[in-house]
């Protein structure tokens, strides 16, 4: 059973409604060099796009200035330059905010510490071994009702190396996360 293996993000297992577009929406600090720029872009892009393939919710990037509110409807992913918002031991931290009975997520908020575009491989395969693409994958699976894995090379699981990827498991439990019915309001 997938459900055993990845918990939800939320008790009440909350999901985006699958009837609509969902922006994510990301910021980085002005002045960064070109380097981190085109690495934060690869990074958005390559995942935003496996997000989308994998749970079929229709997700599309686009750069907001720093320090834009997250807005209902959305994923916010904001790229800082310390870590001072993160836990100690976390690389990345997402809040998720949700409503209703049953439960459906209305935002998301990304925290992404830049440092990690020094400590992680700049690679397109987002999913794929230890890389930046991957902790935004891993992420984007927070904001979309995903909670940890207890499998060791799950994209899913708290912690990421070489042999990181997305599990059958994972491709599962993505595909499950873009399920949820619209809800009349």
């Amino acid at each position: 059973d997938p459900f055993k293996i990845v918990k939800p993000m939320s008790r009440k297992a909350a999901l985006w409604q699958n009837c609509t577009n969902i922006p994510v929406y990301y910021s980085y600090p002005k002045n960064l060099p070109a380097s981190y720029v085109a690495a934060i872009r690869l990074a958005i892009d390559s995942s935003v796009g496996t997000l989308r393939e994998l749970t079929g919710l229709s997700l599309r990037a686009q750069r907001v200035p720093m320090e834009s509110p997250s807005t209902q409807g959305s994923i916010l992913i904001q790229w800082v330059e310390s870590s001072e918002r993160l836990d100690h031991n976390d690389i990345g931290n997402t809040r998720m905010f949700s409503i209703g009975d049953p439960a459906y997520i209305t935002r998301a908020v990304i925290t992404l510490p830049l440092m990690i575009l020094e400590e992680f491989e700049i690679g397109w395969a987002a999913g794929f071994g230890d890389t930046v693409s991957s902790v935004v994958v891993h992420e984007l699976g927070h904001a979309v009702g995903l909670g940890h894995s207890s499998e060791r090379s799950s994209i899913m699981s708290t912690s990421h190396q070489a042999d990181t990827y997305i599990t059958p498991v994972d491709r599962v439990i993505f595909a499950h996360s873009g399920t949820n019915p619209c809800l009349e309001q």
